[in-house]
């Protein structure tokens, strides 16, 4: 495929998604002058770095991601510009598991009031329109022109797909968007393991040890559990067990009741005294994804540009997401 012709200020590049590679591109050329304009389908950003409240008063809950932590020197940087404007706290250093370890000591961090509010962060000062679906994409000319489920309408320079790939693709297809062949079979592949997120309000705290996090290693009916309460986001306790990905795809389509009260039973060492007083299921059907690219992005067509992010390129995590957004804006400013 032919080099991209790099973007320059005053050109438009459209955004699908506000989630964290959609966020990371958007500021990186929005700081070189291009104008961005992002279409988030929900009525937030993040994506998965998503916090929910539950009961009256509210306990504030993580139910994507749980927490961070920095490899690269540019996911640090952001981690400390977050730290330093109040939308981040360290949690803890290393992760307790079920077996009495305790994995990677290094640090951990969690939003300030739940993960959502490093993404608000990131997202401030950014054009943002919430819930609009992207409904055709079309090349008309040098630009792509752009219609979304609400009837409006964008042109842009180029274009960033950032929801989970099968999503993307459906996007793609729904429009006349003639995909590179090497790169449409490419995202053919990638596929994703679910996972079904519990919410359990009690009437008390938990006995789940400091810091209020722990990775469970009997990987199946579940992976992880936190309560939100000693994970310092909540003042009020209230769990949040993710099943392993096996049970989340057998379960699925399983009512919410019957859900709740599986999930109650296996927690059931955590609770002590505690009572359950409100429960909440949220299902994430692109959780993890499997077969990804060795690319932190890809290009889907060349003029105008079309490029492929999210955490399917750089790696599964939000840093991953983070260094695919990065990737695919740098590709379109050329550098």
């Amino acid at each position: 495929m032919d080099a991209l012709t790099p973007l320059t200020p005053g050109q438009r590049c459209l955004i699908v998604g506000a989630g964290m590679a959609g966020l990371a591109a958007a500021r990186v050329l929005h700081d070189a002058g291009i104008e961005v304009v992002i279409l988030e389908k929900s009525r937030g950003v993040g994506g998965r770095m998503a916090t929910r409240r539950l009961g009256d008063p509210p306990a504030r809950v993580d139910t994507g991601a749980q927490y961070i932590s920095a490899k690269s020197p540019e996911f640090q940087a952001l981690i400390d510009e977050c730290l330093a404007a109040g939308a981040a706290k360290v949690w803890t250093i290393g992760i307790p598991d079920d077996h009495g370890g305790r994995k990677n000591s290094h640090p951990r961090y969690v939003g300030a009031d739940g993960m959502t509010a490093i993404p608000k962060h990131m997202a401030h000062g950014l054009e943002i329109h919430y819930e609009e679906r992207l409904a055709k994409a079309a090349v008309d000319g040098d630009r792509w022109a752009v219609k979304t489920e609400t009837g409006a309408r964008f042109t842009a320079n180029a274009m960033i797909l950032t929801p989970p790939v099968p999503q993307a693709l459906d996007i793609a297809a729904q429009g006349t968007v003639p995909l590179d062949p090497e790169a449409q079979a490419i995202l053919s592949r990638v596929t994703y393991d679910p996972c079904i997120a519990t919410l359990l309000l009690l009437d008390q705290p938990s006995v789940l040890p400091d810091p209020g996090g722990m990775t469970i290693l009997e990987t199946e009916p579940i992976v992880w559990v936190a309560d939100a309460f000693k994970k310092g986001i909540s003042e009020r306790p209230c769990l949040l067990v993710h099943a392993g990905p096996r049970w989340s795809r057998d379960n699925f389509d399983d009512n919410d009741a019957h859900i709740v009260r599986l999930m109650t039973e296996v927690c059931r060492p955590y609770l002590g005294e505690a009572n359950v007083t409100a429960s909440q299921v949220r299902r994430w059907k692109f959780s993890v994804p499997q077969n990804r690219p060795s690319v932190p992005m890809l290009v889907g067509h060349a003029e105008p540009p079309l490029l492929f992010a999210g955490d399917a390129f750089g790696g599964a995590k939000v840093e991953g997401a983070f260094l695919s957004g990065l990737a695919a804006a740098r590709a379109l400013l050329g550098q």
